[in-house]
């Protein structure tokens, strides 16, 4: 087992103790260290696995329910879950809610362009940010602005953070990201090819 785990044998037998173990010695401060290290998202991946199942116990979570569509419906929402707690342990989070990307558009008048299409293109992306929050509202059948965060929930204007209303910060630029590229798609326009001359019926000379 210590050679497939890269470890070390502490035994009396070999003159150790444990009492005299340090930190260093441990395979756990090793892999954080290979972690910052490694430049490869694969092997930041499958250290940051083992780090956490020797560092931590590893949970089985049991889903049950009436049907198999109602445990599958569980399944996926357990699975967002996890991914979504994965996230935020990886870059933090923000307020929840829309109000995250609703503040972000403060930063968008002071973006500098160059034409008109650059200004219409920061106003498509202004008004699409802040449509999250509006739409929570909105579906709860309130009137809001920027400067508060509605907690639908207990149905009253609050500190959102305080509630736990927040997102995962990776998974709001994600989206974001993933928003404005599949936009860019739709609206960029092909060059088109200009049809070549048709030589047919041409003589040799």
């Amino acid at each position: 087992m210590v050679i497939l785990t890269g470890g070390q044998v502490v035994s009396e037998d070999l003159g150790q103790k444990i009492e005299d173990v340090q930190l260093d010695d441990l395979i756990v401060v090793d892999f954080r260290t290979q972690i910052e290290e490694t430049d490869s998202a694969y092997e930041k991946e499958k250290l940051g696995e083992r780090l956490g199942k020797l560092s931590s116990g590893v949970a089985v979570i049991r889903v049950g329910g009436s049907s198999e569509v109602e445990v599958n419906e569980k399944k996926d929402r357990i699975n967002d879950a996890l991914n979504a707690t994965r996230a935020a342990v990886d870059q933090g989070v923000v307020i929840g809610g829309g109000i995250a990307l609703l503040y972000s558009t403060k930063i968008l008048d002071s973006v500098e362009f160059d034409n008109e299409d650059q200004r219409v293109g920061i106003d498509i992306v202004r008004k699409a940010i802040q449509l999250p929050a509006i739409a929570i509202i909105r579906n709860s059948g309130k009137e809001g602005n920027s400067r508060y965060g509605y907690g639908c929930a207990i149905d009253q204007w609050c500190d959102l953070h305080k509630l736990g209303v927040i997102d995962p910060f990776k998974v709001v630029c994600t989206v974001l990201q993933d928003a404005v590229s599949v936009a860019s798609l739709m609206t960029e326009l092909p060059k088109k090819d200009t049809p070549k001359m048709d030589m047919g019926g041409a003589g040799a000379f």
